[in-house]
């Protein structure tokens, strides 16, 4: 049983740990004056960057 409740709470993590980085990406798509700070973009998929 305690391996089981283990299991689940590191897939928990493992899953927010994605979802925190998904939504950085969107807010980083969503403001793209952060983006162009240096003249380089922060992501290699940004708008308008093939």
């Amino acid at each position: 049983m305690f391996f089981i409740i283990r299991f689940y709470l590191i897939l928990l993590f493992l899953i927010l740990i994605q979802l925190f980085i998904f939504y950085k990406n969107i807010i980083c798509c969503l403001y793209p004056r952060n983006r162009n700070r240096n003249n380089e973009p922060v992501l290699s998929l940004g708008p308008g960057r093939g």
